[in-house]
């Protein structure tokens, strides 16, 4: 009678399982390990805690797989093909290392060539822009930096299921890369360290040329198969400027932040208007990544010459190119005498941990 009870009972617990354990895809998000994929992300020092369960944040997923000579789109559950995934320690299942689904978890289809197009953050994106394909890229989206001042981060892969070494229990590698170049202004004053810094903003010099904040995204191109060609390549196109008057990436304060001696400088807060913050990522503006045609100017304003402007040329990245790379961080230190102006420029693969609310002012 017990063995009979033992053998009733194994048969309805087998039969409550959960189906195609073995087929869930599971993921795992790769960043904070590598010098030029760490985060800067505001408030926060990476994608852990960013995508922290009930923080409000998630990497996309959009995906399509080829499974007999036919495409399929949309195939990881949503209606709009994209998927969220957020980071929890404390979820039992559909989670390798912390994360996983915001939702629904998907499974793989045996046989079927995947890719995986990633991006962080879900929900900014997906406000800012709608995600689409062209004849030539199948995942388009455009962006402002003006508007959008948040680490932008993509991850590709491909996965063939049909491959001798595919494992279903696998996670799915999404190495994050950034999409946006970084720029950073360290003002420092050799004649008078009692002045006051009240304005600085980015300004085009000429009509149809200079810097860009508005650009549209390419990640990937198809081949004439329409297969994937270059899956991890980010394509920008920007926006060409049609006027030279505009002041981008503004921040002023009226009674003027003071200089400091400080090698490493003193963190102020700052604020550009009532709707948006400027080098709120540990003092970093991002930008779309572009050449530096040499029609930029930054230009700025001191407490001691009230409202006249000094204007300086934008010295370009030391590059073939002459263009602001992404996952690259520029930092230019402004040295401001009484009888000149002088910029310089270093650049480092982005390695920033921490973000903030300020702009660093040595």
């Amino acid at each position: 009678m017990l063995q009979a009870l033992l053998v009733t009972f194994t048969s309805c617990e087998e039969e409550n399982e959960p189906q195609h354990n073995d087929n869930r895809i599971s993921w795992n998000v790769i960043s904070t390990n590598m010098q030029y994929s760490r985060a800067m992300i505001e408030g926060v020092t990476d994608l852990k805690n960013a995508c922290a369960y009930g923080n409000g944040k998630s990497i996309g997923i959009k995906s399509s797989y080829i499974l007999d000579d036919t495409n399929y789109d949309h195939v990881l559950g949503n209606p709009d093909g994209d998927v969220s995934l957020i980071y929890d320690l404390n979820t039992s299942n559909d989670n390798y290392e912390g994360w996983t689904y915001n939702g629904t978890a998907t499974y793989w289809q045996r046989g079927a060539k995947y890719t995986f197009n990633a991006y962080y953050p879900m929900e900014q994106v997906l406000q800012m822009s709608e995600i689409t394909s062209n004849a030539n890229s199948p995942f388009v989206m455009s962006c402002n930096t003006e508007f959008f001042q948040e680490d932008l981060l993509m991850a590709y892969k491909y996965v063939n299921t049909s491959d001798y070494s595919f494992n279903s229990k696998k996670p799915v590698d999404l190495n994050m890369l950034h999409a946006l170049s970084a720029l950073k202004f360290i003002f420092t004053f050799t004649h008078n360290d009692q002045d006051l810094l009240t304005d600085f903003w980015l300004e085009n010099t000429t009509s149809y040329k200079g810097l860009s904040y508005i650009g549209e995204l390419e990640f990937g191109n198809y081949n004439e198969d329409g297969t994937i060609n270059n899956g991890d390549k980010i394509t920008w196109t920007c926006k060409t400027p049609t006027s030279p008057s505009n002041k981008m990436y503004q921040w002023e304060d009226a009674n003027g932040v003071a200089f400091s001696q400080n090698t490493y400088g003193v963190a102020y807060s700052t604020k550009a208007n009532d709707y948006q913050k400027y080098t709120e990522n540990n003092a970093f503006i991002l930008i779309i990544p572009q050449v530096n045609d040499g029609t930029i100017n930054f230009c700025f304003k001191l407490k001691s010459t009230g409202d006249h402007v000094y204007s300086v040329k934008l010295p370009t990245p030391p590059n073939d190119t002459k263009a602001y790379e992404a996952g690259k961080r520029y930092i230019y230190e402004i040295k401001i005498s009484s009888t000149s102006i002088d910029a310089n420029i270093t650049i480092a693969d982005w390695d920033e941990y921490k973000s903030s609310v300020d702009i660093t002012l040595p």
